[in-house]
């Protein structure tokens, strides 16, 4: 029995010859093959829009299952189109998204996944909520690693929860500190850790991060559409500012007892430390 390597996703627009020669090449003893061909020679441009279109549907699944690399096996489909084609996509939209000074462009906030494709030059099913763009580094130089106000999201890859706490904090060295997060987890532990290292106001477990953060009846965040970011970002608050906040309180001071606490109470474990 073979242990666990990694995952790939195989995505073969070729004659079953080469796809099955490809295809034994990558995988243990004992793993087989079924498949379909069909011919290419004389497919007019938009028989190849229709394959790419499949191909390009086959690699956002394989995504969406956390395939660790996915290879395009075969050729005749793939290097019809030219070296490089399959990264067009993410420089279509980072030419969109931002220009050349790195502001974000006010023509494509708060649009569909489809208006934006649509700019960008390709097309994307209806039926489609977001645009999923996977990076590697993350910094002030890498777009897709800060605040995009749209449906499209930047994914990154960890090996292990302390290197995804790291990547947390390059994201937010780059931009967002007080606002919020989230993390789908049942691991206590994950939870606390990520919540005693995050610059954020609010910590969304398990829930959707926009609705979660504005407040619902399942989850006990007071209801709101302003966020405080306290002094992380700027804010005298980094609660969710709802009718307290806008409410004058008087305080009414009158003499008490003197309760004064000692040094040791105040200082506890720290009283009498040497400041080094």
């Amino acid at each position: 029995m073979f242990g666990y390597r990694a995952r790939i996703g195989y995505i073969t627009p070729s004659v079953f010859e080469l796809n099955a020669y490809d295809f034994y090449r990558i995988v243990p003893d004992g793993v087989g093959l079924v498949g379909v061909a069909c011919m290419v020679e004389g497919w007019k441009e938009e028989a190849y829009k229709k394959a790419l279109a499949q191909v390009e549907s086959c690699a956002q699944e394989l995504s969406r299952r956390f395939c660790d690399f996915v290879i395009h096996g075969g050729a005749p489909l793939v290097l019809s189109q030219g070296k490089g084609f399959e990264t067009s996509f993410i420089e279509k939209l980072q030419a969109i998204l931002w220009d050349e000074q790195g502001r974000r462009t006010p023509n494509t906030i708060a649009i569909s996944p489809q208006r934006i494709a649509a700019l960008a030059g390709f097309e994307v099913p209806a039926d489609r909520t977001f645009l999923i763009v996977e990076q590697q580094n993350i910094g002030q130089e890498q777009v897709f690693s800060s605040e995009k106000l749209c449906p499209v999201l930047a994914t990154y890859r960890y090996k292990g929860f302390e290197d995804a706490l790291k990547m947390v904090e390059q994201i937010f060295a780059v931009g967002g500190k007080g606002h919020s997060c989230g993390i789908y987890s049942f691991d206590e532990d994950h939870i606390d850790r990520l919540a005693a290292m995050a610059p954020v106001s609010r910590i969304m477990v398990r829930q959707p991060q926009a609705v979660g953060n504005a407040g619902s009846f399942t989850n006990g965040m007071p209801m709101t559409a302003s966020l405080g970011c306290g002094t992380w970002g700027g804010n005298s608050t980094s609660e969710n500012i709802h009718l307290k906040h806008y409410m004058n309180v008087t305080w009414v001071s009158r003499p008490i007892a003197e309760d004064r606490p000692s040094e040791q109470e105040l200082f506890g474990e720290f009283y009498g430390t040497p400041v080094s």
